[in-house]
């Protein structure tokens, strides 16, 4: 008895050293913290008592100081976020598309645009509100998306859980980035998808759980809902929809993948090296040992891209660089062998404290875009883990904002080797230009975007005569071989043989055209009737008929022609194969310009042919073809020894 008397009382003392060790340990960290919560409180204003609420709630059970940790990290970070509201008239649509059927994703999504653009030209205008968390939320919701938290993340085994710091911004948050809160979203999709506890408890692959959900949404990118409708999407919103720009699916379903206890993180480009304009964003999952991206082979692929960064979105706070303020941190070395770079400061003067160095990439809007912070070495900048097979500015802001660049601007290539494109006094007598812009990034393969196709695929195709609608008998008067240009095609016909019907044939690829004529010996363009056949669904039916080279005719073993008006004899015929309007357009005027401390201009002209011809460009330069009629799609090139040939710098061909 009185070893077991001894054994309560030692396990007494214990308990009661190792609640004054927490309590000790607590009031510390509470002080450590408080300066950041008081002045989270402070802001919070008439909403003070509700986060108060939060952490009384936590205080009074010693088994919640992991959960008053998190609250008081929640609450501390919430000053920074903020979602817009009031656009309610929109609704109405998001209900309507709700019931559209999946069967055809691409009328789907037009109906939709129609359906926003109806709304927005019927409705009076009204601006969106800004709503702050920290002003906003209340203690009912920050405890309830606490405890459901806590209760995912605890239903993995120890050595496939997160850790907390992991848990609390990559599991723990009620948001990803800036879109609507909208309670109960945690609740409901625990709920739903409660089975994928236990498939993952039972060892089933984190990528079978992912495409088992994800796929079930028919996720559609809709590249112009901001136009339309110009604030982020709810939850519930895309739900209806199954369609938003790229931001809009991810945070849906970081939101989501959250709510089940799995650490998701919202990882960023803020700008590729190799487009006009855009960078790009995707979902990335950790369980235990698995990584899983929403788009396959991210890892594999982006490592050979355009890539100058790669952030997280975090729910906390960064001091990025020694500079601003950010949600997000940096992970490119996530994704591929990044190097630190050090560039001389050559002209612009010496940097004074309120100018900011930075490095950027081209862009057709703003000429350069930052992507990065760096620190000034004596008299060179250094910019730490930037990604390769990119076209970089250095430089600084000036406290008015205007870019002044310290150095030519310059590639770092695959294999980390940095070469300046400073003009030379030298000159190309002559240079040859046919594209705007690269025709295939190394992120295509991902996409499906794989241009190359557009002109492989129709090769072996014919140009068919006859005098039968059924072409049982017809005439070959031309064909498709070894086919290596976008630009509109001419074949010349040797034939003095009439014909009532004309067509051109596909093979089992699929494969598509953007122009399609026939003209007579006369040299006279021909008209009729629209004849075609298709096994697959036909796309844009006249798209070779009209005069725009972003519409196009195809499908597999397809045919589209003519039943001309009287029989013709045919002397040529011009096509185009499916391409991205970035080739030389005659009758467009265009302006060739080159970087020497800032953009100077080599002369515009007016096109009169496929291809531009221009004298005593400078050697070495970097240039940028401006297309001033039409289009936005440019990205900055250099020639290459000969002055015939335009290398598309970050592009795969």
């Amino acid at each position: 008895m009185k070893l077991k008397k001894t054994g309560i009382i030692t396990i007494t003392v214990i308990g009661i050293i190792l609640i004054l060790f927490y309590l000790i340990n607590f009031t510390s960290f509470l002080k450590k913290n408080e300066s950041e919560l008081n002045k989270a409180l402070a802001y919070a204003g008439d909403n003070r008592p509700e986060l108060e609420k939060v952490i009384d709630h936590y205080s009074k059970n010693v088994k919640d100081s992991l959960k008053l940790k998190a609250a008081i990290f929640l609450i501390e970070n919430m000053p920074y976020h903020s979602w817009e509201s009031g656009l309610e008239k929109f609704e109405a649509a998001f209900d309507s598309i709700s019931n559209y059927p999946m069967t055809n994703t691409d009328m789907r999504r037009d109906v939709f645009e129609l359906l926003l653009d109806s709304i927005a030209n019927t409705s009076t205008a009204k601006q969106p509100v800004k709503i702050y968390d920290i002003k906003a939320l209340d203690a009912n919701f920050l405890i309830e998306n606490i405890d459901l938290a806590f209760e995912a993340w605890y239903k993995y085994p120890a050595n496939k859980r997160a850790d907390f710091k992991t848990f609390c911004n990559y599991i723990l948050p009620y948001r990803n980035y800036d879109e609507p809160v909208e309670p109960g979203t945690r609740k409901k999709f625990m709920e739903r998808y409660s089975w994928v506890f236990d498939s993952l408890n039972a060892n089933v692959p984190l990528r079978n759980v992912v495409n088992s959900i994800t796929e079930s949404y028919h996720h559609r990118n809709l590249l112009t809902l901001r136009s339309l409708y110009p604030i982020p999407l709810s939850s519930s919103q895309y739900e209806k929809s199954k369609m938003g720009i790229c931001q809009d699916g991810v945070t849906f379903f970081v939101n989501l993948f959250r709510s089940l206890g799995l650490e998701t993180s919202d990882d960023f480009i803020p700008h590729w090296g190799n487009h006009v304009n855009f960078g790009h964003n995707w979902m990335r999952l950790t369980y235990g040992d698995e990584v899983v991206y929403f788009e396959d082979r991210v890892g594999e692929v982006y490592k050979d891209d355009s890539m100058p960064k790669v952030y997280r979105r975090t729910f906390s706070t960064n001091l990025l660089e020694g500079r601003d303020l950010c949600l997000y941190e940096d992970v490119i070395s996530d994704y591929k062998d990044a190097i630190d770079i050090e560039v001389p400061i050559l002209f612009n003067g010496h940097l004074g404290k309120d100018e900011t160095p930075i490095i950027s990439v081209f862009d057709q809007k703003e000429n350069w875009y930052k992507v990065a912070y760096g620190e000034v070495n004596g008299n060179k900048i250094v910019f730490k883990k930037m990604g390769d097979n990119v076209l970089y500015l250095a430089g600084y802001k000036t406290p008015n904002g205007q870019l002044k660049a310290v150095n030519y601007p310059f590639f770092l290539s695959p294999n980390k080797e940095i070469n300046y494109f400073k003009p030379k006094e030298e000159v190309y007598d002559s240079i040859v230009l046919v594209r705007k812009m690269g025709i295939m990034a190394v992120r295509d393969k991902l996409w499906n975007a794989n241009k190359q196709t557009w002109l492989d695929h129709l090769n072996g195709g014919e140009f068919q005569g006859s005098n039968s609608p059924t072409f049982e008998n017809y005439t070959i008067l031309g064909q498709i071989n070894n086919l290596n240009s976008y630009q509109i095609k001419t074949i010349n016909v040797d034939s003095k043989q009439k014909f009532k019907y004309v067509r051109f044939k596909g093979g089992e690829e699929e494969s598509h055209l953007a122009k399609l004529e026939f003209f007579n010996t006369k040299g006279e363009k021909l008209s009729g009737t629209t004849i075609k056949h298709n096994v697959t669904e036909v796309k844009w039916e006249d798209g070779v008929y009209d005069e725009d080279p972003l519409t196009y005719t195809g499908g597999s073993n397809y045919y589209i022609g003519l039943k001309l008006n009287k029989p013709e004899s045919i002397g040529s015929i011009h096509f185009q194969a499916r391409n991205d309007d970035n080739n030389i357009r005659i009758g467009d005027e265009y302006e060739l310009l080159y970087w020497d401390e800032s953009w100077k201009s080599l002369g515009r002209k007016k096109t009169m042919d496929t291809m531009l011809v221009y004298h005593n460009t400078p050697k070495n330069s970097l240039l940028w073809l401006h297309n001033l009629t039409r289009g936005k799609e440019e990205t900055a090139f250099v020639m290459d020894d000969t002055g015939q040939k335009q290398v598309w710098l970050g592009f795969y061909y």
